[in-house]
């Protein structure tokens, strides 16, 4: 699973060109209070935020797999390559 996360109906927010599989997840955020966001790489109002369970989102894109272990407050980014990598703080939303 995800991240070790046990409970595969975890909550999560995405974007809807994501969930629309329109665009790829090429950002990830988790949140300090335990709330995850993956999104790609267009901006976002709160009108494209949907909410999904982590085994969805996993279903929908198996690179997250490949993710590094995120902490509270971390975000990673996937290369044009396909590798993600953490963010530096600064970078983080």
């Amino acid at each position: 699973m995800f991240q070790d996360i046990k409970n595969p109906n975890t909550y999560c927010f995405v974007c809807s060109h994501v969930l629309n599989q329109e665009r790829q997840i090429s950002f990830i955020h988790h949140d300090n209070d335990g709330d995850w966001q993956f999104l790609c790489d267009k901006e976002h109002e709160i009108k494209d935020i949907k909410v999904l369970s982590i085994s969805e989102i996993t279903n929908l894109d198996k690179t997250l797999e490949l993710c590094p272990k995120l902490d509270y407050g971390q975000s990673a980014e996937k290369s044009k390559k396909g590798i993600w990598n953490i963010l530096s703080a600064s970078r983080a939303c």
